[in-house]
């Protein structure tokens, strides 16, 4: 079993007090070898970074790409870029542009695959210049067939509402890894999402999908969700370093001196139950999920109190 971690967007705030060799190395320390970097979207089937002509300075001056390939080589691990895909909903993909776009980019970054973040609950039926759903899978079902042919890692994130297109367009026996988000769905999930019985029901899912058990990672995210949905939710350390919450504790803190609101959570407990819940599985393995706007971030990775290192010490 391995552990992933999602590495690269941008640098934690308030500012961190390391560099990107140290931070690469803390993690290589803790037996993480494996990692997904992101993130970068495809627009018109072309590749474009998600945090722009900054990012990709940032990638391409510090060197830090390369440090991490050469580690993670030796260490045998792979490497993975995150995509989504931003308009299929309007726009066809064309695949000798988006094969162009890759071998450009693979030159300056040569990544071992790419996971896909599945974007699949299609919301725009009959609405005038939208495609149809079926042209709208259609362009999903032809990007993954165009990964797959670079001899790259095939990777999909599906997130938990997205079951009833997953079933319909049979896309659950397309990748070589499917990242299987144990984020929630709606708000009735809130109280129970970091509990194994709600990885059980997603891994029932999975199996009704055609996923293998040894294509699978459980990605945990640092996301806490109140009781009351209005009164928002927090990342993993806010929640640990603003809210008191008991890193080594069940997964739910007071929201208030009241205890009207709760906020549940993945504590260190509840992802390392996850750990064995995939060992009895067969599992591929298990990874750390952050969102894109970085709203729901750990503490430093490398923290004993953090989910991270949790996870890393206990695989």
């Amino acid at each position: 079993m391995g552990l992933g971690q999602a590495a690269w967007h941008l640098k934690e705030t308030p500012y961190a007090d390391y560099t990107w060799t140290e931070y690469i190395d803390n993690h290589l320390k803790m037996g993480i070898r494996n990692f997904v970097l992101g993130h970068i979207t495809i627009t018109e089937s072309r590749i474009e970074f998600g945090g722009g002509a900054r990012m990709r300075q940032e990638w391409q001056e510090t060197g830090a790409f390369k440090y991490l390939r050469r580690n993670v080589i030796a260490k045998g691990g792979r490497i993975l870029v995150d995509i989504k895909f931003t308009d299929f909903h309007r726009t066809v993909f064309d695949e000798t542009v988006f094969l162009e776009e890759v071998a450009e980019f693979v030159k300056e970054f040569p990544v071992d695959g790419f996971r896909i973040l599945a974007n699949l609950e299609y919301k725009y039926p009959g609405i005038r210049g939208y495609k149809s759903e079926q042209e709208y899978f259609g362009s999903v079902k032809a990007l993954l067939k165009t990964i797959r042919k670079l001899n790259k890692i095939l990777a999909i994130w599906f997130k938990g509402s997205s079951w009833a297109e997953i079933f319909k367009h049979e896309l659950g026996s397309l990748a070589d890894i499917n990242f299987l988000s144990l984020d929630i769905r709606n708000d009735t999930d809130i109280a129970v999402f970091n509990t194994d019985r709600y990885a059980e029901a997603v891994l029932l899912n999975a199996s009704w999908a055609g996923m293998a058990p040894d294509k699978i990672i459980l990605s945990i995210p640092l996301a806490a969700y109140g009781s009351i949905p209005r009164l928002g939710s927090y990342g993993y350390r806010a929640i640990v370093l603003d809210h008191g919450a008991d890193p080594e504790g069940d997964g739910v803190v007071p929201g208030n001196s009241e205890q009207t609101n709760f906020y549940y959570f993945f504590s260190q407990k509840r992802g390392i139950d996850k750990i064995h819940l995939a060992r009895d599985r067969g599992l591929h393995g298990i990874s750390v999920e952050s969102d894109r706007r970085r709203t729901y971030v750990d503490l430093k990775p490398w923290s004993p109190r953090s989910l991270t290192h949790a996870l890393a010490s206990n695989v």
